[in-house]
């Protein structure tokens, strides 16, 4: 490290055995000046060495880019945290913290991750396979869940039903989407927990981007097992 007048100077890279007068820019004195070459102050870094090559828990034969090879190693780590859908308070619980979801924002969030834990492919880190199109989206599966938090009579349950099954599910699906994950990155920033989307042919299917061995429920059964 070096201190900030000399850093990306394109005249210096390491202080010379011929000290030369150098023109920079000195941030106290908000003004250019003429400093010499030997003024540079170097400054040896501690960079900590993490092996994580263990963690890389994909098919090696596939050719992952460095920011594919990053997210996979997190997604590794986060196996040892539990993504709770905890149905009675509809929230979503991890590492001990709490977000707060509508029942409709909890129900599509369940119906996601049901998708997730029912897939049967193995390899689960960036894998798409169980993501859902929202012109396909599982209504009863979805109605189902409402049921349980609204009961079974719900005129509100009925009405969002009569919608879904008449009219296209992709702006509601996307608008939800949206509110869903502005709560989620709210507390649980850079944890990978959102809904994102995965361009297909054609169309754009979503899911949620963990392990299907984290996600757990607590107070229904699975509708995909």
């Amino acid at each position: 490290m070096v201190n900030p007048s000399f850093e990306n100077h394109p005249e210096f890279f390491f202080p010379s055995k011929i000290d030369k007068n150098i023109m920079v820019y000195d941030a106290e004195a908000k003004k250019m000046v003429v400093k010499k070459s030997q003024e540079a102050e170097i400054k040896l870094a501690e960079i900590p060495f993490v092996r994580l090559r263990d963690k890389l828990n994909w098919d090696m034969d596939k050719k992952l880019s460095f920011k594919e090879q990053v997210q996979a190693v997190e997604y590794s780590l986060q196996q040892n945290y539990c993504l709770e859908l905890d149905l009675e308070n509809t929230s979503i619980v991890y590492q001990d913290r709490v977000v707060k979801l509508t029942p409709l924002e909890f129900s599509i969030y369940f119906v996601l991750l049901d998708s997730k834990k029912g897939c049967n492919n193995k390899e689960c880190i960036r894998c798409a396979k169980c993501f859902l199109n929202p012109r396909e989206f599982p209504v009863e599966n979805f109605i189902l869940i409402l049921k349980k938090i609204w009961g079974n009579w719900s005129l509100r349950v009925e009405n969002i039903e009569k919608r879904l099954t008449t009219k296209d599910t992709l702006s509601w699906f996307l608008q939800n989407k949206s509110r869903i994950n502005s709560k989620i990155n709210s507390v649980f920033k850079g944890k990978h927990l959102e809904i994102v989307g995965k361009k297909n042919y054609g169309s754009t299917t979503y899911g949620v981007f963990v392990v299907k061995e984290q996600v757990k429920f607590k107070g229904f059964k699975l509708f995909s097992n």
